[in-house]
């Protein structure tokens, strides 16, 4: 607990707003597609047929990814996923982060996917369906330690916490009838 009463958030709390995220960045990652749809000409976009246009295509999704963390965490520390699970993403001095802070946390997520999105891509793909399913889970372990760490860590701090000088705090419940 700190100073000012705020739980870090634990391991259940953080997966349930992931899960909320997830879907939201779907539908972000989503609009963000209908740009490229011009370009492709009746074609998809494949990761085993790589083109230019395919490695512009995921920066340009890192990029929507990237906005949307960066915007949530910086205009109220909350992404949806985060509000309907009560918490908040606050700095060290329990302020709001700022953009170079969030894109420091984003950049986190990014090398604790890597394994997998990279993985799959440049490895597993081609493997029969045994062997990949479990080169994918060991690709999963980066992610699933840094959360875990929550567990161990006298804090309650996870690995992006830690390294952005960040945490995610569990906010009070509000009154009901606007009391």
């Amino acid at each position: 607990m700190s100073q000012l009463g705020l739980n870090n958030a634990g391991v259940g709390r953080r997966l349930a707003a992931f899960t909320y995220d997830s879907l939201v960045t779907c539908g972000v990652l989503l609009a963000a597609s209908i740009a490229f749809v011009p370009f492709l000409h009746g074609g998809v976009l494949t990761p085993m047929e790589p083109t230019p246009l395919t490695f512009l295509y995921y920066a340009w999704i890192l990029g929507w990814i990237a906005a949307y963390f960066g915007y949530c965490w910086t205009r109220n520390g909350q992404t949806v996923g985060m509000l309907a699970w009560r918490l908040k993403l606050i700095d060290s001095q329990n302020r709001r982060v700022t953009w170079p802070t969030a894109l420091k946390r984003v950049a986190v997520a990014y090398l604790l996917w890597a394994p997998v999105f990279v993985g799959y891509w440049a490895l597993f793909h081609g493997w029969p369906s045994v062997p990949r399913k479990a080169a994918l889970a060991f690709s999963l372990l980066p992610v699933v330690a840094a959360y875990l760490w929550i567990w161990i860590d006298k804090e309650r701090l996870a690995w992006p916490d830690r390294w952005t000088r960040t945490r995610v705090v569990v906010l009070a419940k509000r009154k009901k009838g606007g009391e």
